[in-house]
């Protein structure tokens, strides 16, 4: 865009600076037969990223995750305590949800079992391990967006105190 002589608006992303007051002078100016519309580029992206998110999830979430309408990907979390014995942990985590195959699944590399948030926030209460409800993003790092402690030992670990809620 610089070479051929456009200047960045840096605070409309990668627009061009001074295009929304044409693109504005346009739609107020012209008398079309078809609607017209502006859509800045940060705006573009925005929805672009949204899209792609929301196929990503469609496409890898597990079955029993719940999806966003903004793309994410809400989980049940429990986690591993310092228990060494991984397969063996989480066997009992299964076992103490009456979980059934395809209802969870174990991620080994994060130490924790994953299943509906809606199972879970019936039973956390009665986990002696953390339990959280996280929302991710539907990617292979699955960045975590946000993470709400279902029971005592979450709260606990994440530092927050107990209210009985």
């Amino acid at each position: 865009m610089r070479a051929r002589g456009y200047r960045v608006d840096p605070r409309n992303g990668w627009g061009v600076r001074g295009s929304r007051a044409v693109a504005e002078h346009l739609v107020r100016e012209l008398s079309l037969s078809v609607p017209v519309h502006y859509c800045s580029s940060r705006f573009k992206d925005g929805v672009q990223l949204r899209q792609r998110l929301l196929r990503r999830a469609e496409r890898t979430a597990p079955s029993f995750a719940a999806r966003t309408e903004d793309g994410t990907v809400i989980l049940g979390i429990v986690e591993a305590d310092g228990d060494n014995d991984f397969d063996g942990w989480s066997g009992r985590v299964a076992r103490r949800l009456g979980a059934v195959a395809g209802d969870y699944r174990f991620d080994a590399d994060r130490r924790r079992v994953e299943l509906s948030p809606f199972a879970l926030r019936r039973a956390a209460r009665r986990l002696p391990w953390p339990a959280f409800e996280v929302e991710v993003y539907p990617t292979a790092d699955a960045l975590e967006v946000e993470r709400t402690p279902l029971n005592a030992a979450a709260r606990s670990k994440a530092g927050v105190a107990f209210g009985g809620t």
